[in-house]
C-alpha cells in the first residue's frame, strides 16, 4: 500500500491556487507502463483514480461524483470529457512536458494548459509517491 499526494499548481489570470488531494493506493509497473491507483475521499463522496503512464502520455481515469479520462500527450492537445453531477462539460489539455521518475525517486510531473469553454489555466501537477508501506 502507498501514500498518494497529488499537488497540482493552476494558475489562471496570474493567480495560482494549490490544490491537494492525498489517498491510498499501489504503483505497479506492467509491460513498460506505471500503473497508479489511488481513492480519495471528501467529505461528501469517495472517487477511484486510475494513473498510466508510458512515455510521452499520461492517461488519468477518475471515477465518481465527478468522471474524467484525461490523456496527457508531449506530442498533441487532447479533448476529453468531464462529467460532473450537473453536467458534461468538454475540455482540451494542451502538454507542454511529462516527467516520469516513478522508477527513481517516485514522482510523475506533467505541466499542461486546460481549455475549458475558453478559459485557459497553466498547470503544473506532480503526482508522488510519499512511501511504500508492507500490507499486512
Amino acid at each position: 500500500m502507498a501514500d498518494i499526494r497529488v499537488v497540482n499548481h493552476q494558475t489562471i489570470d496570474r493567480e495560482t491556487d494549490v490544490i491537494e488531494e492525498r489517498g491510498k493506493g499501489s504503483l505497479t509497473k506492467k509491460n513498460g507502463k506505471h500503473y497508479i491507483r489511488y481513492e480519495v475521499k471528501t467529505e461528501d463522496s469517495v472517487s477511484s483514480v486510475t494513473v498510466i503512464a508510458e512515455g510521452k502520455t499520461v492517461r488519468i481515469k477518475r471515477a465518481g461524483a465527478y468522471g474524467s479520462e484525461m490523456v496527457y500527450d508531449a506530442d498533441k492537445k487532447t479533448k476529453f470529457l468531464y462529467r460532473t453531477p450537473y453536467g458534461v462539460m468538454e475540455m482540451e489539455t494542451d502538454t507542454i512536458r511529462i516527467q516520469n521518475d516513478l522508477d527513481k525517486d517516485g514522482r510523475l510531473r506533467i505541466i499542461y494548459r486546460l481549455i475549458m469553454q475558453g478559459q485557459v489555466t497553466y498547470n503544473d501537477t506532480e503526482i508522488a509517491i510519499d512511501r511504500i508501506m508492507e500490507d499486512k
